[in-house]
């Protein structure tokens, strides 16, 4: 396993040294550093069940900002920074099943209902979509395919809100009524999605049986 790590960690370089100029490498390196360092960190603190729950939000928030900073190369603002927060509030929502189980904390694990903290998430999307409207119709350059692009980035947001509740049988009930309510149920079916990820789980765990096999 360490030689496939380190054959990844030597692609990764060869491809910044290939695609950037020297001058913009070294910027580069020390954002994938620090997005490795805060993994890193993660692994450690996140199954600590002593670990107070302001450090855990904390730990949550600069994962997001660091993944900000690097989808940004480093030129973050505070409309990438919510945007960065955001996404790792869905991506919580998304793995609550999978966290619990591991004993992993996270955001979702720090709110008192599984329900609450849907809605929550579901607050700030719209909060963060307000915004980013408002940004784009002010400056239409600040994104690549400027405000015809800002529809489909709005509705992929809130359909992934939606996908993220799909993958908990608890959330099911809330996401029948958003998807009745948004106009979805016949694309996003909880039950289907959650079958749909269960073969896909299957299918990546036989891949890595016949892979340890063929390394045998």
């Amino acid at each position: 396993m360490l030689q496939e790590y380190n054959r990844a960690v030597y692609w990764l370089i060869n491809l910044l040294v290939t695609e950037h100029p020297a001058g913009r490498l070294e910027p580069l390196i020390k954002i994938l550093r620090l997005c490795f360092n805060v993994e890193i960190r993660c692994f450690k603190e996140q199954t600590l069940s002593s670990q107070p729950q302001e450090s855990v939000i904390q730990l949550g928030v600069l994962k997001g900002l660091s993944t900000g900073y690097l989808i940004s190369t480093g030129a973050i603002n505070d409309l990438y920074s919510e945007y960065s927060v955001l996404i790792q509030l869905l991506d919580d929502l998304s793995d609550y099943t999978e966290d619990t189980q591991a004993g992993i904390r996270t955001f979702a694990g720090c709110s008192d209902t599984l329900d609450g903290y849907a809605v929550k998430v579901g607050e700030c999307l719209a909060e963060f979509i307000d915004k980013f409207s408002d940004t784009i119709t002010k400056d239409p350059e600040f994104m690549l395919g400027g405000p015809a692009a800002m529809e489909y980035v709005i509705t992929s947001l809130i359909m992934y809100w939606v996908y993220c509740m799909c993958k908990t049988p608890d959330l099911h009930p809330m996401v029948r009524q958003c998807t009745d309510r948004l106009g979805l149920s016949r694309i996003l079916d909880p039950c289907r999605i959650l079958v749909s990820r269960r073969e896909k789980h299957a299918a990546k765990q036989n891949l890595w049986k016949i892979m340890k096999e063929f390394r045998a």
